[in-house]
């Protein structure tokens, strides 16, 4: 699957992201299993979810201050 199918699919509505998926799904290879696994830190072990997440973490940390003053100010 390509970065542009991707793209693609993350901008259409739920329903129609549903039915491409069910197209995707089977053309996936044994590597784009590998490459989708390899991406996510394995469950259970803080070190390595420390690891894949450190370079991004203060970019989450920022969004979710963001979100919630977002929230905050509808709010109010």
């Amino acid at each position: 699957m390509t970065i542009e199918a991707l793209n693609a699919l993350h901008h259409e509505e739920a329903e129609a992201r549903l039915a491409r998926s069910h197209e995707f799904w089977p053309k996936l290879t044994e590597q784009d299993w590998f490459d989708a696994f390899e991406a996510h830190p394995k469950m259970g072990d803080i070190n390595s979810l420390r690891a894949t997440y450190a370079s991004i973490k203060a970019m989450v940390i920022g969004e979710q201050a963001r979100m919630t003053k977002l929230r905050l100010e509808k709010l109010l």
